[in-house]
């Protein structure tokens, strides 16, 4: 599942119950077993990415994952891609009410580097400045990046934007995040959903998940 963090310039609505009643296309809410997430199946009578292979019909269902918090008018929202999740912010006349926090990529990046008794780095993603358009960007993977000598020496000379973060117990990746706010799960059981929360509270009480037009980023 890919997505977004988004926060909403209205705090009064913005949770699903709140979406357009006039639109009608909301056609089932599921709780994902762990408070505030919820499945939803929403229904278009034409297909949200036209370009898409797609059998005529006469509509088209696509499935989301939202994690909400009513009180702050924030939403995490997740699909197959994160097209979808724009093309559903369009449809809904959202574009303009909607801006993504910030996520303090570089610095969670170093941190994890030096501590790494919560989580492990199993992928990052970095931009390259040094060596103009010869060098743009490097991905690095591995089971523990912040283990090997070499990654250290990397880090140094790059700037990363996205990386996917493991549980140090088990050493399962679980999530990603994106310097623009972009997440991306490896499931949406129970178990995963826990521990993404634990992830955007630990990022939270970092202070590198920095949301639009507030200095108190608490989630």
């Amino acid at each position: 599942m890919h997505g977004k963090l988004l926060a909403f310039s209205n705090p009064k609505r913005k949770t699903p119950e709140h979406w357009p009643e006039s639109l009608q296309e909301i056609v089932d809410q599921t709780p994902l077993g762990v408070d505030g997430w919820l499945s939803v199946t929403y229904r278009s009578r034409e297909p949200l990415i036209p370009t898409m292979d797609v059998t005529p019909a006469e509509s088209y269902q696509y499935d989301f994952v939202v994690r909400e918090n009513a009180r702050r008018a924030r939403l995490l929202l997740l699909s197959a891609s994160l097209e979808l999740v724009q093309l559903l912010l369009r449809k809904m006349k959202w574009e303009a009410e909607v801006r993504s926090p910030l996520i303090a990529v570089p610095l969670l990046v170093t941190f994890l580097a030096e501590r790494r008794e919560k989580y492990k780095m199993g992928t990052v993603f970095a931009a390259v400045d040094a060596f103009g358009r010869s060098l743009r960007t490097i991905a690095m993977y591995g089971d523990d990046l912040a283990d090997a000598d070499l990654f250290h020496d990397v880090l140094a000379h790059v700037r990363p934007y996205r990386v996917q973060l493991r549980d140090a117990v088990s050493k399962e990746e679980f999530m990603t995040v994106g310097s623009r706010g972009e997440v991306s799960l490896s499931g949406t059981d129970p178990a995963t959903l826990s521990r993404v929360d634990e992830a955007l509270a630990f990022l939270t009480k970092q202070n590198y998940l920095q949301w639009p037009g507030s200095e108190d980023s608490r989630g």
